[in-house]
């Protein structure tokens, strides 16, 4: 991990240059470790808006809290599913009541947010995708994205939908992201 107060600094640095409305930490694990995230939450308290990435765990009242009061606008969650076997399979090692709580916590403190619920892996027919889709609870801020394979893993050749059916998936789920204001990331190429 970075030197805090060099981060700060950082912040300092971009916010006087470019004369920033915002900052995003562009870290997927900035809350992994409660002390390191109060203490960023503490610096930031006098440097404006920010936002960032967390985890759904460790996340707890007290983080929520500090985020809420060190200017913390918003968030971008990771959720990845409602279905415990589906995060197990993933190797997620985050339970279902994790996400349920960060996604309340983030409502009561009134931060902004988003998450995503990934479909698409090998062994998910276009049943299980509309299925697990339809069973998201309604109340949270979450959107449907078809997993995309990185650069040096499996091509997804081997996925139980078709390149028809997957298409049309995420078509269906672009749609739904667009028509609630939430930025759709173009497909790789």
């Amino acid at each position: 991990m970075r030197n805090l107060g060099e981060v700060l600094l950082e912040v300092d640095h971009y916010r006087d240059k470019h004369r920033l409305d915002m900052i995003v930490f562009n870290d997927n694990t900035l809350n992994i470790n409660k002390p390191r995230w109060m203490k960023i939450c503490a610096g930031m308290k006098t440097r404006g808006s920010w936002a960032a990435a967390i985890r759904c765990a460790p996340f707890d009242e007290d983080m929520a809290r500090a985020a809420k009061i060190s200017g913390c606008k918003y968030l971008v969650v990771g959720v990845e599913s409602f279905d415990q076997a589906k995060l197990d399979r993933m190797n997620k090692k985050i339970k279902v009541r994790s996400i349920v709580r960060t996604l309340d916590l983030l409502h009561k403190y009134d931060i902004d947010y988003h998450g995503n619920i990934l479909f698409g892996f090998e062994d998910e027919t276009l049943a299980d995708i509309n299925q697990e889709w339809a069973t998201v609870p309604d109340k949270y801020k979450v959107f449907p994205a078809m997993v995309q394979n990185f650069v040096g893993t499996q091509d997804g050749a081997d996925r139980a939908i078709d390149k028809y059916e997957y298409a049309k998936t995420c078509a269906k789920f672009a749609n739904y992201v667009k028509l609630h204001d939430k930025y759709v990331y173009p497909e790789a190429v």
